[in-house]
């Protein structure tokens, strides 16, 4: 008796053929029965592993054999042998069973021997198909069909060795932030992406005259190839990878990092040339300009210093190492602090203050910004609560979102637990979000930061101008605040054309409605310059570097006790502080209407009131680049309205400032006398809400788009 028999399967409508196929098998094989194709479908489509090969007779009721074939198709069944069993003699119906997957062909009535030949033939072929298909999984990547990592290294050392005077390169490949592309679109669409990545990577190598190429794991591929001492080439073809990885979604900004390293020491192995490719292609990570690097020695020291950082990360966090420092943010208008951003310091047991330029880009790279992120937000809540504590209106602080932070789900719902906790209304706590994060999925931020917003939380675009600067960015994204990177004008005396973009940005985004904050600003020249271009708000070492949060309370939260109604605005005109960029200037000598427009406005705009045009002609005076509308009624003691409009035509400065008239008069002759003068619209009193907030809202959009696209 043979043990461990394999089972076989006999689909077969005539009780008195199975009994005759049994007696035929049973010797060499444990039975299964079904009497019908459907039968047969409920087990196979659940135990199908479970037999060696399936006698299937092709004319039965309720599910015919033709359709069982049909189903094992579309469930890819492909490996288990099936064996037609059919009185039918015609060359269409053996044909046809063949073309569906069948294997062999037996006509009734048997013959035993040639029945069992031909079955175990089956049975031998299907163990030898299943050796190979386990041996190509083996050297083989089942998704993209590239070698496996453990076989793109055995090839690679054979092809090194083999052409012995050749030139090598090994080229590591990744997806900058994969997995962030994989949560926000599924696996499904991750797959997707890695085997067009993989065909791409598949025709580089196929242009060399001597490559192999693999998979190595996740979004890693790399490449062993031929070179002629000309690395252009590889340049070009590096070049030609990202645009096609760019271009792969227009909702979603992808790139890549690759890392090269000259195969120049013939005893080395694939494993180490990998580890170099590895090292080199850190240098690239999270750079806009750079998607290719090189190895060199330097690659092994910042390797080390990297796993040195990341054996120590977690304990730092544990024992509070990471402090929170301070850095100002000031008032251009009054020379005094209006606000701060939270930066994390790593105050090391042993090696002092570490830079966070050394460890925030590796805790980028191996996911515990995430954990750090929130560390500083929590301290910074904590802060915020010391300071309503003491009986004081805290300036806002602003922490930083990571592009990993980002990407959490769960992000709106931490952050408004975490301002629930301390007790801190949402405005205080700033968001700080990259403009690379949001050009990376306009899309899911769009959600986020919509969701932010809803819970209360002022969000900031950080880092505009540092990489993916787009004035599209300025009009389609929901941000309160754009901080601006200084790196748009640079030190020095010559300017030039630095000095109009930078005016033009803080322009545009003062129009959009934006709050501008720039950032970096170093010397006196910038100072000057950003003030002289309407910023009201800088950051920067020439006010103050970063600082621990005990200097920061002692320098400028201490100073607000007892002076919360200095922070109030006051009524004269060249005291007045303006709480955002944006300014509307409303000249009107009725109290009434001066409040109603005030009422109206003051979420949205800093509203400068002026009871006479003279008062506002002071005002313009030293203030006039912080204007960006003026309402101005028409009858006024002194200067009327419509001769402030004619004083204004004069002065070049003052005429780029829009005007809507506001009169009780609403003659036509007098309509068309303010327009002659200049005014942008007219809007007659007594004011009804939603007509004032439309027009001033239509005269905003009209200079925006003028500013964009003229």
């Amino acid at each position: 008796m043979i043990k461990n028999k394999r089972t076989i399967l006999i689909v077969e409508d005539e009780p008195v053929n199975r009994k005759i196929l049994t007696k035929f098998l049973e010797d060499q094989y444990e039975i299964a029965e079904a009497s019908n194709g459907a039968d047969a479908w409920d087990i196979l489509s659940v135990r199908y592993a479970e037999f060696s090969a399936v006698l299937l007779d092709l004319r039965m009721p309720v599910m015919d054999g033709y359709a069982v074939l049909a189903k094992m198709q579309e469930a890819k069944i492909e490996e288990l042998p099936v064996i037609v069993i059919t009185s039918a003699v015609d060359d269409k119906s053996e044909q046809q069973a063949l073309n569906k997957g069948a294997w062999d062909f037996i006509t009734k009535p048997f013959n035993p021997q040639i029945l069992l030949t031909r079955l175990n033939n089956a049975v031998a072929r299907s163990q030898l198909a299943g050796f190979e298909r386990l041996q190509y999984l083996s050297e083989h990547d089942e998704l993209t069909g590239l070698y496996s990592r453990s076989k793109m290294f055995a090839e690679t050392n054979l092809l090194f060795q083999k052409h012995a005077d050749e030139e090598f390169l090994f080229i590591r490949v990744d997806i900058d932030h994969f997995s962030l592309f994989n949560t926000s679109f599924g696996e499904g669409e991750g797959n997707k992406l890695l085997k067009f990545l993989a065909d791409k990577i598949e025709s580089i190598a196929g242009t060399c005259q001597y490559s192999v190429c693999g998979r190595m794991n996740a979004d890693v591929f790399c490449i062993c190839a031929s070179y002629d001492d000309d690395v252009s080439v590889l340049d070009s073809k590096v070049e030609e990878l990202q645009a096609a990885v760019l271009a792969y979604r227009e909702d979603y900004r992808l790139e890549i990092s690759v890392g090269v390293c000259r195969m120049e020491d013939r005893t080395l192995g694939a494993d180490d040339y990998y580890l170099r490719a590895n090292m080199a292609s850190q240098k690239c990570k999270d750079r806009y300009d750079q998607h290719l690097a090189y190895y060199d020695e330097t690659s092994v020291q910042r390797l080390t210093e990297e796993l040195a950082i990341t054996a120590e990360m977690q304990k730092a966090l544990d024992e509070e190492q990471f402090v929170v420092y301070l850095q100002p943010k000031f008032d251009l208008t009054v020379e005094r602090a209006c606000g701060a951003e939270a930066l994390i310091r790593w105050l090391h047991p042993e090696k002092g203050l570490v830079s966070p330029g050394v460890f925030i880009p590796v805790f980028e790279r191996n996911g515990f910004i995430s954990k750090l992120d929130y560390y500083v937000w929590k301290k910074t809540c904590a802060l915020l609560k010391k300071w309503l504590g003491m009986g004081i209106q805290p300036y806002p602080v602003s922490v930083n979102i990571s592009r990993i932070s980002l990407y959490n789900p769960q992000l709106p719902e931490l952050l408004k637990g975490l301002v629930k906790e301390f007790e801190i209304p949402p405005y205080l706590l700033q968001l700080e979000i990259t403009e690379s994060a949001y050009m990376t999925n306009p899309g899911l931020m769009k959600e986020t930061i919509a969701a932010l917003h809803e819970a209360g939380f002022t969000i900031l675009m950080d880092d505009f101008g540092s990489g993916y600067s787009s004035l599209n960015t300025l009009k389609e994204i929901d941000m309160d605040v754009l901080k601006v990177d200084m790196k748009f004008l640079p030190i020095g005396e010559e300017v030039g054309r630095a000095e109009i973009i930078l005016s033009s940005v803080i322009k545009m985004a003062n129009w959009l409605g934006m709050h501008v904050v720039v950032e970096g600003v170093e010397t006196r020249q910038q100072r000057d310059f950003l003030e002289g271009a309407g910023c009201d708000c800088v950051q920067g070492f020439f006010y103050s570097r970063p600082i621990p949060a005990a200097e920061y309370e002692e320098k400028y939260i201490d100073s607000l006790v007892g002076e919360e109604n200095g922070r109030t605005s006051e009524s004269s005109a060249d005291c007045a502080a303006p709480r955002h960029n944006l300014t509307i200037l409303v000249i009107d000598d009725n109290e009434f209407d001066r409040a109603v427009l005030l009422e109206n406005f003051k979420m949205f705009y800093h509203i400068q009131m002026c009871e006479s045009a003279e008062e506002a002609l002071a005002y313009l005076r030293h203030n006039k680049n912080k204007v960006r509308l003026m309402l101005v009624d028409n009858v006024m003691p002194g200067m009327s309205g419509m001769e402030f409009l004619r004083y204004c035509r004069e002065d070049e400065d003052l005429n780029a400032i829009p005007k809507i008239m506001i009169t009780a008069n609403d003659t036509v002759a007098d309509q068309v006398e303010a327009f002659h003068e200049g005014a942008y619209d007219y809007i007659t009193k007594p004011f009804q809400k939603e007509i004032v907030v439309a027009r001033v809202k239509h005269v905003m959009e009209v200079i925006c788009n003028t500013t964009l696209y003229d």
